[in-house]
């Protein structure tokens, strides 16, 4: 008798634990896809007949309305990513230029290690390319603004004339990232009060075959990553948004 009851106190115990896994398991996805809820809606960029300045501390910037972004850790493929952390976004285009202002908290300032900077990146794809949700899950070519801390420093700072704040990438997939032969695209950042402002920016005409041409006749395809320095993020170690729609606006 005795050993029949604590069969059934086992029994009870194990169908309780299960229950609290699958309530934890269901709160957890319902916090997804509330969160890829949000993060599906459109940025749209509008067109402006001044210039883009690359200056994150320009009167420019204050203009124009900033759009949260949600970040989750890189979930495409091993090393994942650390942790969620939001960006906000504001972009603009002008005839020849078309440009990003990504403001995000980070309590340290990292760029002395080059492999461990504080970064962020733009990746941008056509509108009819096929993609999966996650940046960097994309089955098509991507072209990628890719800027780092520790580059920023040694262009603007050190005068390093060969260092480029902003390194432009195409890639179809993770970990297939190269370079573009010409580097046309341009950035800075600055960080005060633990937060990074970081401008970048580019024209929109291509220069070479896989770079994407922008005009406000087409629509496309853009998301965001973040590097930690601090927390020796690099490379697939990352947090990246969902992607989403562009769209360049001429009013």
């Amino acid at each position: 008798m005795k050993k029949t009851y604590k069969s059934v106190l086992i029994f009870t115990a194990v169908l309780v634990a299960l229950g609290g896994l699958f309530f934890f398991i269901m709160q957890v996805m319902g916090r997804v896809k509330t969160d890829l809820d949000i993060e599906v809606d459109t940025l749209a960029i509008k067109y402006t007949n001044g210039e883009l300045p690359l200056d994150p501390t320009d009167k420019f910037w204050q203009t124009l309305e900033a759009v949260k972004v949600h970040l989750f850790p890189q979930a495409a493929r091993v090393p994942f990513g650390n942790e969620e952390r939001d960006v906000w976004i504001k972009g603009a285009f002008n005839n020849q230029e078309i440009a990003f202002l990504l403001d995000f908290e980070d309590d340290t300032e990292n760029w002395d290690l080059p492999l461990h900077s504080d970064a962020c990146a733009v990746m941008i794809i056509p509108d009819d390319s096929p993609a999966t949700a996650q940046m960097m899950g994309h089955r098509s070519s991507a072209n990628i603004w890719h800027w780092t801390a520790n580059r920023d420093v040694l262009q603007y700072q050190q005068g390093v004339d060969t260092v480029r704040a902003v390194r432009e990438l195409i890639a179809t997939g993770p970990g297939t990232q190269s370079a573009f032969d010409i580097q046309n695209a341009e950035g800075k950042g600055i960080y005060h009060n633990g937060q990074w402002h970081v401008v970048l920016k580019k024209p929109l005409m291509k220069q070479e075959d896989g770079e994407i041409e922008f005009n406000s006749n087409n629509d496309f395809r853009i998301a965001f990553a973040v590097w930690d320095g601090a927390m020796e993020e690099s490379l697939g170690i990352k947090s990246i948004s969902i992607v989403r729609s562009l769209k360049m606006s001429e009013n």
